[in-house]
């Protein structure tokens, strides 16, 4: 089913919200199982035994909350599985999708793609999923955090690439606010590609700067540039827990 660009409305936004809560408990509840299995002495204990102190401990002797004893996701199995024909026909759509996730404030996780592959709903699902116990920066989320947990979805729309000169031009064209970037370096044995959110522009809202730091996450020098280099744009639906 080909892309769509209509917004979605509120009670779709807030079942997409709802489906990322319930893919990121769902992993946190099958870890506690896969850490309670792989120890079976502390799955014999009580959870208010007192070699417990009232909590289940993983098999690190941290505590686990569900965290497949510090395990990331491929050691976990994947996302929950959905029906994706049981949800209406613009949920269905082949759309690209960003999930956030932060915890107190604090960014706590941050896995997408940057091409639509997959129905929107089933997006969603497995990027919350990854975000929670796939990104390499954190460690799994835990039992303890979902209650203060605040989940964000940016939707993607097809990304149009850039014409420009030089670095200067390109500075020129970019609209601050609004563009997610894709910065692409060809040349060499191995391409490397980096991305910004449009919300990035709020931490960073000079396009010089922006364009620099971009390229850094690309792995590249901030002051790097060659004939080679590619930039796409693209613009986001974005949307978050109430409150956030």
């Amino acid at each position: 089913m080909s892309e769509s660009n209509d917004p979605l409305s509120i009670d779709d936004q807030r079942l997409l919200l709802n489906l990322a809560h319930a893919s990121i408990r769902f992993g946190v509840e099958r870890r506690a199982r896969v850490a309670q299995v792989s120890d079976p002495t502390e799955a014999k204990k009580s959870p208010e035994s007192p070699a417990n102190n009232g909590k289940y401990r993983g098999t690190h002797g941290e505590d686990d909350g569900g965290n497949c004893g510090g395990k990331r996701e491929g050691d976990c199995g994947g996302a929950m599985h959905i029906d994706v024909m049981g949800f209406a026909e613009h949920l269905r759509v082949t759309r690209a999708t960003f999930v956030t996730l932060h915890h107190l404030g604090l960014l706590r996780g941050c896995i997408g793609r940057l091409e639509a592959t997959r129905p929107l709903v089933e997006d969603v699902v497995d990027n919350a999923y990854s975000a929670a116990f796939g990104d390499p920066r954190f460690s799994p989320v835990c039992e303890a955090e979902l209650a203060n947990l605040c989940i964000e979805i940016s939707i993607l729309s097809a990304s149009t690439p850039i014409e420009f000169v030089d670095e200067n031009d390109l500075v020129s064209r970019v609209r601050p606010g609004v563009d997610g970037l894709i910065l692409t370096e060809t040349a060499g044995a191995y391409p490397t590609r980096g991305t910004f959110l449009p919300d990035v522009w709020a931490t960073e809202p000079d396009p010089v700067k922006f364009i620099r730091l971009l390229k850094t996450k690309a792995g590249l020098s901030e002051d790097y540039w060659s004939d080679t280099v590619m930039v796409q744009r693209y613009t986001t639906e974005r949307f978050a827990d109430a409150g956030f």
